[in-house]
């Protein structure tokens, strides 16, 4: 399926979609990404001439293989936006050594250094990324992180005994879902805790048993998938959203949907996203093995919640609704699109 968007410069962008996944490993994924690799590969073979330029999201060896082979031959600049580890350095096993050589041996085939430019959503992932591929050296760079097209929607939280703590998205290997809950069952608390669930994946089927096991005063809701109205809805009664991420340097973009929420956040991710979500005050950085969870619980409940709604509402609008970030960042990325010389 393709998809086209006219721009106000009569510029053409030409999307090629591809599936939704909630396990990292599926028969149906493995066999869409094949298919989806032949797609692009005929595709481009039939229409790369017609465009400047070809911007990919840092891919599986699928997709990368046709794009690096083609845009080497026909010499098109190309864009590079890293959005996530891949592989996921914290999984071992076959699939995952010969994706992570194969990813390496393609990207080291990349010979138009010069037609080269790199976007990332955080300082961590470019600093992953040109660590890993030192030979590239992209003729410039951006760090420009994943905005929201919504505008603020938080409220002002009242100090009350019922705290609300919401998860959205995968719950595949990179976010210890599982791990950050028990340890919010286990923890010594006077507030009734009820726990959010929204999203599918890997941990689902363990969240279940958990829920059902639980004899604790606390409330484990399990949504599945739901859509944005659904979600901002459920949102909207949370105080506490999670981001048990496994990798640190990240600044994934549900941070920015929780602060769009007006919640305060609890995050495991060391680097820029603690930095952030500290110095706005708007958070509190967990360890990975939540021997913090009482902590960031008092800290919460501590917190004044007429300041968090303008801390929260002043970083969102500031870092993170779309409008307001990427014309002020992406300003090389145009000169570069414009650059008509390229050597």
């Amino acid at each position: 399926m393709l998809k086209t968007k006219d721009l106000n410069h009569n510029d053409n962008i030409i999307l090629l979609s591809s599936i939704g996944y909630f396990n990292n490993k599926s028969p149906r994924r493995f066999i869409h990404t094949i298919f989806f690799s032949i797609k692009l590969f005929l595709f481009l073979i039939q229409k790369i001439r017609n465009f400047t330029h070809i911007y990919i999201s840092y891919p599986t060896p699928e997709s990368l293989f046709p794009t690096i082979f083609l845009t080497n031959l026909f010499k098109i600049p190309l864009i590079i936006d890293v959005r996530d580890v891949w592989p996921p350095e914290i999984k071992n096993g076959l699939i995952y050594f010969l994706y992570n050589k194969l990813t390496i041996f393609i990207m080291q085939r990349i010979r138009n250094k010069s037609r080269l430019y790199l976007l990332s959503v955080s300082e961590g992932l470019e600093f992953w990324f040109k660590r890993k591929f030192p030979n590239l050296e992209p003729v410039n760079s951006t760090i420009c992180p994943i905005g929201c097209d919504e505008e603020f929607h938080g409220k002002r939280l009242k100090n009350k005994k019922e705290i609300n703590i919401i998860y959205v998205g995968s719950l595949g290997i990179n976010y210890d879902v599982l791990g950050i809950v028990k340890s919010l069952i286990n923890s010594n608390h006077d507030d009734f805790l009820k726990i959010h669930i929204i999203g599918n994946g890997e941990q689902l089927k363990q969240l279940k048993q958990l829920k059902e096991l639980d004899s604790k005063k606390i409330n484990i809701n399990l949504y599945g998938f739901m859509d944005k109205e659904q979600i901002k809805k459920i949102s909207a009664n949370c105080d506490i959203g999670l981001v048990p991420h496994k990798i640190d340097g990240l600044l994934p973009n549900k941070v920015g949907e929780y602060l769009s929420a007006g919640l305060f956040i609890f995050s495991t991710i060391r680097g820029k996203c603690a930095e952030l979500i500290e110095n706005n005050e708007v958070g509190f950085t967990l360890d990975k093995e939540y021997h913090s969870i009482e902590i960031a619980l008092n800290t919460y409940k501590n917190v004044d919640k007429d300041k968090l709604f303008r801390n929260t509402k002043k970083l969102y609008d500031s870092n993170f609704l779309t409008k307001n970030i990427y014309q002020k960042r992406l300003n090389s990325l145009k000169e570069f699109l414009n650059y008509k010389n390229l050597i």
